[in-house]
């Protein structure tokens, strides 16, 4: 039987688990259980309406008259919806955002988590191939930040000016 230190441990690991997580509680809710990228690439009617989180890489951000579009190369999610290794993409989505969202601050190569209902599917050009991408509403977005620009440089001297970073495995794919 577990006793009661055993037992703060384990609702102090699960609370650390769930305060992790860089979308709400609310759509970490509606979304469960998650649907598979692929199955929602491939049948993106079939999910209008459902809540999902998905994330990845911007391609672009393009900006219309009335709404956003982030264009996004899908990438799996962490356990703390990060998006992870851009070599393990299944494809591409697009967030569609009543706001209006700057790109330059969505920029290419920005890492993206994006919470909302499936809205159907959108036809994009890529290259001389027409692909088709599901479209989502782009209910709660998070920019996350560009961890290679967080590193410093540190110099031991003014003769000795080499690189060097104090903690090498903070920063991803390293860190969870």
């Amino acid at each position: 039987m577990p006793s009661g230190v055993t037992r703060c441990g384990l609702l102090f690991v699960l609370l650390l688990i769930a305060a992790c997580s860089s979308v709400s509680r609310e759509y970490r809710q509606e979304a469960e259980p998650r649907v598979d990228f692929e199955a929602l690439k491939s049948e993106p009617d079939r999910y209008i309406g459902r809540t999902v989180i998905l994330g990845g890489y911007i391609i672009e951000t393009e900006i219309t008259a009335t709404h956003s579009y982030i264009h996004v190369l899908q990438t799996p999610l962490d356990i703390s919806d990060l998006p992870g290794d851009r070599d393990q993409s299944r494809g591409r989505f697009i967030v569609r955002s009543d706001r209006y969202l700057d790109p330059e601050i969505y920029a290419k190569d920005r890492l993206v988590t994006a919470a909302g209902s499936v809205l159907g599917s959108r036809q994009v050009e890529v290259g001389t191939r027409t692909l088709v991408v599901p479209l989502i509403s782009g209910e709660q977005i998070v920019l996350h930040p560009d961890y290679t620009r967080l590193r410093e440089r540190y110099y031991e001297g003014p003769f000795i000016p080499y690189y060097f970073d104090l903690y090498p495995f903070y920063y991803p794919p390293y860190r969870f």
